[in-house]
């Protein structure tokens, strides 16, 4: 069958495509329909990156992603016509063939990642409170917390671990994310806070917590490790952090799963605009649970663990006790209604209670 498109062309849209995702392109594309890996940062011995491309002589098509967690995507030709029922057919056949290879590998490159993570978590020592960001961050540490030093951590990892295009430095905590109760992945928080995850580890619908978590009352989740460190103290109960927002809905999902007939209550950041993040209030709407977020607004998002440093756990703690107990009760008229302390709703759904003990500091 002669080739319809330019197999050139594609193949430099497909580069383009990869490209404007935010990864950096291989400097060749193999066609040949097989699942081949690249440096997607760009930086030496990095291969998170990978890429399948099915020359199909009408519709080429093709799938790349990054095993860190990048999403995978797909790129397809645009043809201007239907495609016949033969042609569907036959590309509808190597697709299901691709995703099934794509799913084997990733299932593959995550147990691997699993059991790296156990053998560096029980070579990790327990956290100590003079660590650097802990120090700064004002929080105890916990026994479900550990450290390495950066030296140590590269030889088991056999790379340097880095995030935001920052390389790890100095000691180095580990924070043990669960899926379905089982660690299966790890990540990696430095001195200065910089963040990282370990390649190929499976995170969504996973979740870390500051210790068992008890067989009744609510079920706190937060976003990051310094956000429930805060809460559990001020709170006296553990926490569970999702460590994304994107992650808030499934690692809810779980958590419910996980204890049937708990109140869930999501902790939330505060976005720059006074209001949570929209994967805080998708995970809301899809749960249907409570979500609270800081009743401070600081130049740039907010988060517990901020109200916490900048004026202490005993507000952290009166300001909790405050939102919790109007949480049962009902939600007062719209946020911006009335200048007296209370649980605001927004007017428009998703809504969120939300409490306001010092809404004078909010004010320009």
């Amino acid at each position: 069958m002669k080739p319809q498109v330019s197999l050139e062309k594609v193949l430099l849209d497909f580069m383009e495509h990869m490209r404007q995702s935010g990864l950096v392109p291989p400097r060749e594309i193999i066609p040949d329909g097989k699942i081949h890996r690249f440096s997607s940062s760009g930086r030496p011995r990095d291969d998170a990156g990978w890429y399948v491309f099915y020359a199909d002589p009408v519709a080429p098509f093709g799938y790349y992603g990054d095993w860190r967690g990048n999403t995978p995507r797909r790129w397809e030709v645009e043809l201007g016509r239907e495609l016949t029922a033969e042609e569907r057919k036959r590309i509808r056949s190597e697709r299901v063939r691709i995703q099934s290879a794509v799913q084997m590998e990733v299932q593959a490159q995550q147990a691997a990642a699993a059991e790296r993570a156990v053998k560096v978590w029980k070579l990790g020592e327990p956290a100590r409170a003079d660590h650097p960001y802990l120090v700064r961050k004002q929080v105890e540490p916990v026994a479900t917390l550990r450290e390495l030093p950066l030296k140590r951590l590269k030889e088991l990892l056999g790379y340097h671990p880095h995030g935001r295009g920052e390389f790890l430095q100095g000691r180095v905590l580990l924070v043990p994310v669960k899926v379905g109760g089982v660690l299966a992945t790890l990540e990696f928080i430095d001195e200065a806070g910089t963040k990282s995850a370990l390649f190929h580890g499976a995170k969504s619908g996973g979740y870390w917590a500051t210790e068992a978590l008890p067989p009744a009352g609510r079920v706190f989740l937060a976003e990051g490790v310094a956000t429930a460190l805060s809460l559990r103290m001020a709170l006296g109960a553990p926490v569970a952090a999702a460590l994304s927002v994107n992650n808030f809905r499934k690692a809810g999902e779980a958590l419910l799963k996980e204890h049937p007939g708990r109140e869930l209550v999501l902790m939330a950041d505060m976005g720059p605009d006074g209001r949570p993040p929209d994967g805080a209030l998708v995970a809301q709407a899809h749960l249907g649970c409570a979500l609270l977020i800081p009743s401070l607004r600081f130049p740039d998002k907010t988060d517990f663990n901020d109200l916490h440093v900048q004026y202490g756990l005993e507000v952290l703690r009166a300001d909790l006790e405050k939102a919790l107990a109007s949480l049962a009760g009902p939600a007062d008229d719209a946020v911006g209604a009335s200048s007296e302390p209370g649980i605001g709703r927004m007017e428009k759904e998703p809504s969120f209670p939300r409490h306001w003990p010092y809404q004078s500091w909010q004010r320009e």
